[in-house]
């Protein structure tokens, strides 16, 4: 059956063993490709040099990064995908910089304006430019539900009026609406029970199943994706844990002081886990929701200093 399984181990190689024997079983055509989603070349590189110990040839496999696997997916299930090269941030660039002047004398843009001053061969202005651009570009993969509000509600701050004339004749052009459309049509056809075969079908191009290996966090952007076609594909995620314990309710000892006065409980833990994994902790809290869990861990021991870290 379809489904989101999560693979906790503090070892790699349990990773890659019980990978092993997932990818073992065929798909059902030689002809059609293994796909396992990674962050890196290194990594791609590592894992088809595991896999090919394990299996003496490993071939016929793609290794997409999560920003083209999701566009794949929109692809698949949507079938008619804008060009959304008007919303890259090298163009975006120059179109901010060409409406600047329409908004530069209103009030809300008095603090833009002091910073580009006279500036008479636009420098400054296009170096602003850029940084918006890229700001706004992350908004859509970090903050899309705020990019929909800001198209229905009207320009509260400078930001939002610059956004709202950036999308004037582009409505439905940029990675936000991309996902709101994603997820309204999967919510459409899980909701459609009249029809069982419409809600069954696989788009033709999705993989057969997905493995996601060595990665240690994802947008939720990507992470709404990937789990919304788990209803239609196996998808097996790979977790690099440090331990087998709970620990998404760690912070460190500085934090505690500050919520002290609430009713919320957070517990101190290891104090090198709870300073450096504050990143891991959170997309740990995210990934364990609605997923079906294994545990692969071993005990490292207290053999040397490192193993005795890593036992604590």
């Amino acid at each position: 059956m379809p489904g989101f399984n999560l693979y906790l181990s503090n070892r790699l190689e349990k990773l890659v063993d019980r990978l092993a024997l997932i990818v073992d079983k065929p798909l059902s055509s030689p002809f059609k490709k293994e796909v396992i989603l990674v962050q890196s070349k290194g990594m791609e590189r590592w894992l088809s040099m595991e896999l090919a110990k394990r299996f003496g040839i490993w071939a016929n496999c793609r290794f997409p990064f999560p920003d083209n696997f999701v566009w794949e997916v929109f692809n698949a299930v949507l079938r008619k995908i804008p060009d959304l090269i008007i919303f890259s941030p090298q163009v975006m660039a120059w179109r901010i910089m060409d409406i600047l002047p329409d908004f530069i004398d209103r009030p809300e843009f008095s603090h833009i304006k002091r910073y580009i001053g006279e500036d008479g061969n636009h420098l400054k202005a296009f170096q602003l430019s850029e940084r918006i651009a890229d700001v706004f570009d992350r908004y859509t993969v970090y903050r899309p539900e705020m990019i929909i509000q800001w198209g229905r509600q009207k320009p509260l701050d400078w930001q939002q009026v610059l956004w709202n004339r950036l999308i004037e004749g582009f409505e439905g052009k940029n990675r936000a609406y991309m996902l709101y459309r994603f997820l309204e049509v999967i919510q459409r056809v899980s909701k459609d029970t009249t029809d069982t075969s419409r809600y069954l079908q696989i788009p033709d191009d999705l993989p057969e199943r997905l493995s996601i290996f060595g990665i240690s966090a994802l947008p939720d952007y990507h992470l709404q994706v990937i789990k919304a076609i788990s209803r239609w594909i196996d998808v097996h995620f790979f977790f690099l844990s440090p331990t087998c314990e709970f620990w998404g309710d760690i912070v460190p000892e500085k934090k505690t002081a500050k919520i002290a006065q609430s009713d919320l409980h957070y517990e101190i833990g290891n104090p090198l886990l709870a300073s450096m994994g504050r990143m891991g902790r959170d997309f740990f809290n995210v990934i364990i929701e609605d997923s079906t869990e294994y545990e692969l861990f071993d005990e490292p021991g207290e053999g040397n200093l490192l193993t005795t870290i890593q036992s604590d």
